[in-house]
């Protein structure tokens, strides 16, 4: 999972905060998110955190490296300029330019959560746009991008919040919220903010992001081929947001069911990546290590089907009954398609990249139900050398990639 934090740049936040006059709102926000940072760094070991960076004097935001860095991070927290009162802010625009860049970087399917931090208590002579409804729509905010992106508002005071980041907040409806300082007060005995309350407030808004994106359940997730298996994990973590249930399944199994040249990849429809590792050094297993060698000396990639539990055949490590790609062998559900590859040629690095939910087959390898182990076509010819015909859509049979 991806986090973005994006620090409100109204010039009300350069007024002082009403209970701790020696500070600015904006200070307190940089302050807060700090502390809501060293919250999620610390409890969430597979998910990573970019700082927006508007850069008025260069009129050219950026991202900060995803990281969970605490110390860089703070330190791009601490960077961070104050509102520029010549340059208006078009908070849309804003979060329309942070999600394509997280997009470009992640696939449009990624789990993104946009925390923006606000002084909160609308200033009153701010009054709503003449467009500023519920049923208005942003035209740039894909139905698909909407589904795996939320925001969330963090205020030092009240739900009230400017106009335009209201706007914005109802477009990401319903996986969107207010986390404000009034409502943390309920449970703190109705007292007035103070620096030192800082602190537990930050403790309260990383619980409640945490709960809200299910990171409670821990899933486990599996790695094989054939009788090799391993466990790993994903960073970030595949969250499937269109699976039937409610909650996300609280184990993955990742099948690999055939392998193919680099060459023969043009241009895969990826949804999303994620770094592919050991769970930890004490659970290291040689398979993972075995398969990276063999996809750079091959020049291949593992193709993989992802499944939703495990099943009873996969949990002594053994495959005793062969699998489809499309799963009409397998007991468990059948979640997406997707491959296994090195980041770099050169980097011992595995990425698992994933098709999108829709994606039963590509131009350049076919339909994956076609794919599946030779054994399952008992007495049929896949190919005939001296006529030329395969069932794969390659150029010719002796190059077939899938006997790699």
């Amino acid at each position: 999972m991806v986090w973005v934090v994006l620090l409100d740049e109204q010039l009300n936040l350069l007024r002082p905060h009403d209970t701790i006059s020696d500070r600015s709102c904006f200070t307190l926000c940089k302050t807060l998110a700090k502390r809501v940072i060293s919250g999620l760094c610390s409890t969430v070991t597979d998910s990573f955190v970019t700082i927006v960076q508007p850069n008025w004097s260069e009129n050219s935001p950026k991202l900060t490296t995803f990281s969970d860095n605490v110390p860089t991070l703070h330190l791009a927290i601490d960077q961070l300029e104050e509102p520029n009162p010549l340059v208006q802010q078009k908070l849309n625009d804003w979060v329309l330019w942070t999600l394509t860049e997280v997009f470009r970087y992640w696939g449009p399917s990624a789990t993104i959560q946009i925390l923006l931090f606000t002084d909160g208590g609308a200033s009153p002579f701010l009054h709503p746009a003449p467009d500023d409804s519920v049923a208005s729509q942003l035209p740039w905010l894909p139905k698909m991008d909407q589904s795996n992106a939320s925001l969330t508002v963090i205020t030092l005071s009240d739900d009230q919040v400017s106009p335009d980041i209201l706007r914005t907040y109802r477009q990401f409806l319903p996986r969107s919220g207010i986390l404000s300082w009034k409502k943390y007060q309920q449970t703190n005995g109705g007292a007035p903010l103070t620096e030192d309350d800082l602190g537990s407030f930050a403790d309260y808004c990383v619980r409640t992001c945490l709960v809200n994106h299910g990171f409670g359940r821990n899933c486990e997730v599996s790695l094989r081929c054939g009788h090799l298996n391993s466990s790993v994990q994903l960073a970030p973590v595949l969250r499937i947001a269109d699976y039937e249930s409610s909650e996300s399944p609280t184990s993955l199994r990742l099948e690999i069911f055939g392998f193919l040249h680099t060459s023969d990849l043009s241009n895969p429809p990826v949804v999303s990546r994620h770094h592919v590792s050991n769970v930890s050094d004490e659970n290291r297993t040689p398979f993972l290590q075995l398969l990276t060698s063999a996809l750079q000396e091959t020049k291949t990639v593992a193709m993989c089907s992802i499944y939703a539990g495990e099943t009873n055949s996969s949990a002594s490590g053994t495959c005793t009954k062969s699998t489809h790609a499309d799963g009409r062998n397998d007991a468990a559900n059948l979640l997406r398609h997707g491959f296994v590859h090195q980041v770099d040629p050169k980097a011992s690095i595995l990425m698992l990249s994933v098709f999108p939910k829709d994606c039963i087959g590509l131009p350049w390898l076919g339909q994956f139900q076609h794919l599946a182990p030779v054994e399952d076509f008992a007495g049929v010819q896949l190919y005939d050398d001296r006529e030329g015909s395969s069932p794969f859509p390659v150029l010719v049979p002796d190059r077939l990639s899938y006997g790699t």
